[in-house]
């Protein structure tokens, strides 16, 4: 294999793992970014749009460790908490 990987890969761990990576996009997606749990930067992105993201990054996770602190981090979900797996439903 060759070439270049992600440029950062975020993990969430236990115990409320799941309803951050619930929150984290959905709190990227109100600042102007569609996030999963990995970076890949293109050659179509400038250090604007760079240090834009860090920005929002930084309010994001600060946010969601204000919210794991005082235990109110579901409520500020817009949704359920996002399935763990891939799994048929029905």
């Amino acid at each position: 294999a060759g070439g270049y990987g992600c440029f950062a890969h975020v993990i969430f761990e236990p115990p409320e793992a799941q309803a951050v990576r619930t929150d984290y996009p959905q709190e990227m997606l109100e600042r102007g970014f569609l996030a999963g749990p990995a970076i890949y930067p293109t050659l179509a992105h400038n250090e604007g749009h760079v240090a834009d993201y860090g920005r929002a990054i930084d309010e994001v996770f600060a946010l969601i460790g204000k919210a794991l602190a005082v235990g109110d981090l579901k409520k500020r979900l817009k949704g359920p908490v996002a399935h763990a797996h891939f799994r048929r439903l029905n």
